[in-house]
C-alpha cells in the first residue's frame, strides 16, 4: 500500500497551458489518460497486496516481530532513496526507459521472497520495491499532470485519488485468493506490476517536459510552518507503523491471513469515508484547531486500542475503521496547513521536503514499534502510536499560542491526497492555491 513518491529534488511536469472553451472536455481528457490510470491502478493493487503479504509470510517463517518491522521499514527507506535517484535517471535516459526498468525491478523483487527465505534478503527486496515504486509514481504522475488541461486538473486528481484509495483497499483482499505460505500471491503481485507496463508503454502521449524545482531545506520548511514539519514527522512515524504492522498485529492476535488483511482494508475505507468531512471542517474553521482536535482524537482511539479486546473480530474491525478514518486523512490536513504558509513558487520544493520527511519518519516507525511489541506485548502497537499522536497534538496546541491563526479567507482549499507522492501533493497544493485565487478574483 502505500498511501501516499518522495523527493527532495522531485521532478514536476510543466502543466498544460489553459485551454480555450473549445478544448477537451473532462471525458475527452479521461479518454486520453485512461491507459495511464489503468496501468497505475494495477501497480497500486500489486503494492497493496505486497506489504501485507511480506508481513504475513514473515510470521509464517517464524521471523521475530522486530525483524518483520525491519523488513517493512525497508520499503520506506527504498522509497526515500528512489525519490532522490530517479530524477537524475530520467534526465539521462528518459521516462519510458526508467519506467520500464523500475517496473521490471519491482516485478523481479516481488517474485523472489519464496525462493530466498532470509530476513536480510527480504529487507533488500523491500528496499528495491520501495525504490522502484518511488520512480513509477514520479514518472506516471508527471505524465498525468502534463496530459491534463488546467481546467480539469482538480477533477482528474480526484479521479486519481479514488483510483488510489480503491486499489489501496482492494489490494489486501487478494490475500483471500491463495495461501500466503505458498508462492501464488507473489507471482500474482509480479504479474500485476508487469501488466502495468503495457498500457503505459503503449500510450501515444509524449513524455512531459521536466523541470527541476528550487530546493527548500527542512530548516526553511520548519521556519515556514513548525506544525507542518512536526506534524509530518508524527504522521510518518504513525503511518509507517500502521500500514507496515497492522497485519502483523492481527496475525499475532490469532486471525487468519485473509482476516488480517481485512483489518487494513477496513482502515482505508474509513479514511475514504471521513477524509472529505474532515477537509470540509478544516476549510470552515481555524485549520490548526481542527488539526489539533483530529490528532488528539487519533491519540484517544489509539490508547483505546491498547485496552480493547481486538480478538473479537467485529470490535477489531470497528476500531480499525475509526482509527483509519482519523489517522490516514491527517496527511492531507497537515499538507493543507503547510500550504497556508507558502508562496506558490515554494510549493513544489515544500511538497518534496514534506513527503521526504514523512518517508524518513515512516522508516523509523515500524522498527521502533516492532521492537516494543517483541519486548512489551501487542498493546505496544497502539500505545506507541498514541504517544506519538499525543506529543504531536500537544505541539499543535502549543503552536496555537505562538502565532496568530491564518484568517479563514486566506486559508487555501482542502487538499486531498491519498498517499505519499511528491507530484500529486505538489499538484494538489497548486490547484488549491489556484482555486482560492480564482475565488478572490470573482469576489
Amino acid at each position: 500500500m502505500t498511501d501516499t513518491t518522495l523527493s527532495s529534488s522531485a521532478m514536476t511536469a510543466t502543466p498544460s497551458a489553459p485551454l480555450a472553451a473549445a478544448g477537451p472536455t473532462l471525458r475527452a481528457t479521461l479518454a486520453m489518460v485512461w491507459a495511464l490510470l489503468f496501468g497505475m491502478g494495477a501497480a497500486m493493487i500489486a503494492n497493496g497486496v505486497q506489504g501485507p503479504l511480506f508481513g504475513l509470510r514473515a510470521g509464517l517463517e517464524d521471523f521475530s516481530t522486530t525483524l518483520t518491522g525491519l523488513i517493512m521499514a525497508g520499503y520506506f527507506a527504498g522509497f526515500a532513496a528512489g525519490s532522490l535517484i530517479v530524477p537524475t535517471l530520467v534526465a539521462r535516459v528518459g521516462h519510458i526507459r526508467v519506467f520500464a526498468a523500475l517496473a521490471s525491478l519491482v516485478s523481479i523483487a516481488a517474485i523472489l521472497p519464496p525462493v530466498i527465505v532470509n530476513p536480510w534478503a527480504w529487507c533488500l527486496l523491500r528496499f528495491l520495491i520501495g525504490l522502484g515504486y518511488a520512480g513509477l509514481y514520479i514518472v506516471a504522475e508527471s505524465w498525468l499532470n502534463d496530459a491534463t488541461p488546467n481546467a480539469h486538473r482538480g477533477r482528474l486528481l480526484s479521479v486519481y485519488m479514488i483510483v488510489s484509495l480503491g486499489c489501496m483497499a482492494g489490494g489486501p483482499l487478494l490475500l483471500y485468493l491463495a495461501d500466503p505460505g505458498g508462492f501464488e500471491l507473489f507471482i500474482l503481485a509480479s504479474v500485476l506490476v508487469s501488466a502495468a507496463l503495457i498500457p503505459v508503454l503503449l500510450t501515444v502521449r509524449p513524455a512531459p517536459r521536466v523541470e527541476a524545482p528550487s530546493k527548500m531545506s527542512l530548516l526553511a520548511l520548519y521556519r515556514s510552518s513548525p506544525l507542518g514539519v512536526i506534524g509530518g514527522i508524527g504522521n510518518g512515524l504513525v503511518n509507517g507503523t500502521f500500514i507496515g504492522l497492522t497485519v502483523v498485529l492481527a496475525q499475532r492476535l490469532g486471525y487468519s491471513a485473509a482476516d488480517s488483511a481485512l483489518f487494513l482494508t477496513v482502515a482505508v475505507i474509513g479514511a475514504g469515508t471521513l477524509q472529505w468531512p474532515l477537509g470540509y471542517l478544516s476549510d470552515r474553521f481555524d485549520r490548526r484547531t481542527v488539526l489539533a482536535v483530529v490528532i488528539l482524537l487519533a491519540a484517544t482511539v489509539a490508547f483505546a486500542g491498547t485496552y480493547t479486546d481486538l480478538t473479537d473480530k467485529s470490535t477489531g474491525l470497528a476500531l480499525m475503521f475509526i482509527y483509519g478514518g482519523v489517522t490516514i486523512p491527517l496527511y492531507s490536513l497537515i499538507l493543507a496547513h503547510l500550504n497556508d504558509h507558502l508562496r506558490q513558487d515554494q510549493m513544489v520544493a515544500a511538497a518534496s521536503g514534506y513527503v521526504f520527511l514523512i518517508g524518513a519518519s515512516a522508516t523509523v516507525g515500524p522498527i521502533v514499534a516492532s521492537w516494543l511489541m517483541d519486548h512489551f506485548g501487542d498493546g505496544s502497537f497502539f500505545a506507541f502510536q498514541g504517544v506519538v499522536w499525543l506529543a504531536t497534538g500537544g505541539f499543535a496546541v502549543w503552536r496555537m499560542t505562538q502565532r496568530p491563526a491564518v484568517a479563514l479567507a486566506d486559508q487555501t482549499s482542502p487538499i486531498y491526497v491519498a498517499r505519499m507522492s511528491t507530484v500529486a501533493a505538489a499538484s494538489a497544493m497548486e490547484i488549491a492555491q489556484e482555486n482560492d485565487d480564482e475565488t478572490v478574483e470573482a469576489a
